[in-house]
């Protein structure tokens, strides 16, 4: 989702990624240019996370679910 307010020229959007781990994962970057970043969820709970440069390191609260093989 995504709204813009002109009386505050403030940006504000939700965006949701759907990924799937093909093995386990303690930690995952995400290439992220100029934007704030709030708040980020794995599997629906809060991770911590920080910038580093032009990437956004996310560290979930426990790996994400794993990618089941076709069959």
């Amino acid at each position: 989702t995504l709204s813009y307010s002109p009386r505050t020229n403030r940006l504000v959007g939700r965006t949701v990624i759907t990924a799937r781990a093909l093995i386990p994962l303690t930690r995952f970057d995400l290439d992220l240019k100029g934007l704030e970043v709030r708040g980020v969820k794995v599997d629906r709970r809060p991770a911590t996370f920080h910038r580093a440069g032009q990437e956004l390191q996310i560290t979930p609260a426990a790996p994400p679910a794993l990618a089941l093989p076709a069959s």
